[in-house]
Parts: C-alpha cells; sequence; structure tokens
C-alpha cells in the first residue's frame, strides 16, 4: 500500500499527488513543466530515489480528506516538507498568479478610492469579477 496507495471513488491518492509532483517538476514532456520544473521548482532529494514515495508520507502525513491535496505555501518555494502541506482547493486557490495580481489591483483600487462598478474594475485590469471580491472579502456586492 506505501508504494502505490489506494485510489477511492477516481479522485487522487498521496501516490498519485507525489507522482504528479515529480512529472510536474522533473518530466519536460509534462504539459505542466514549463509552470514548475522549467521555473527551477525542485523537489527534495529525500522524496525521490527508492524510498521517495515513502519519506515524502512521513513527512506530510496522509491527506485529511479527499478534498485536500498537495500545496506549495510559498508558490514560487521547492517541494520540501516546510513549503508543503494537504490544503483544500478554496486555500489553493487564493496562491494563483490570479489572485497575486488581483490583490495588487485590490491595493489600487483602496488608494485611488474608485466609485465605478466593480465589474467595470475587473474589465479594466483584466481579471475576474470574483477574484476582486474574494481579495476585498466580500461576498456579496450591494
Amino acid at each position: 500500500m506505501l508504494k502505490h496507495g489506494a485510489t477511492i471513488g477516481g479522485k487522487a491518492t498521496e501516490y498519485n499527488s507525489w507522482s504528479n509532483m515529480k512529472k510536474r517538476c522533473l518530466n519536460p514532456n509534462n504539459r505542466k513543466f514549463k509552470r514548475y520544473g522549467a521555473r527551477g521548482i525542485k523537489i527534495d532529494a529525500e522524496w525521490l530515489g527508492e524510498n521517495g514515495f515513502v519519506n515524502f508520507l512521513a513527512d506530510l502525513g496522509l491527506r485529511p480528506s479527499p478534498r485536500h491535496s498537495l500545496h506549495r505555501i510559498d508558490g514560487d518555494g521547492h517541494y520540501t516538507a516546510s513549503n508543503c502541506v494537504w490544503a483544500p482547493s478554496k486555500v489553493q486557490g487564493r496562491n494563483t498568479k490570479r489572485i497575486k495580481l488581483s490583490e495588487e489591483i485590490a491595493e489600487e483600487i483602496r488608494r485611488q478610492d474608485y466609485t465605478i462598478p466593480m465589474t467595470e474594475l475587473a474589465r479594466f485590469y483584466g481579471v475576474s469579477y470574483s477574484a476582486i471580491q474574494a481579495v476585498l472579502g466580500y461576498e456579496t456586492w450591494n
């Protein structure tokens, strides 16, 4: 079981997360390589090789739920025990380049004290309306 894990309802397991992490960082033919390996994102040497998965699992433990997946705390950092956790997609969504851009936009919006609709601001800055809402902490706009 430690070597291959098990699938539950076709969802990714710890083993699949580990395997996909390696593909993103080490395989130039992987479609996500340009966002990981090509950017210099590395994997802890302890997580590679014959006992790599066992070490990975020892460091991170089992996923708390099927909703959790492998997450790098610092999106520009490496895959290491100190930079990785199991996190739900809601948390991971806050760490994307798109959201980081929206945070910068939100700060500019706060500084400028705009009085135009958020939909127009989103269109002007080229981000989603929901991204601006999320960054500003609004669930809905009146």
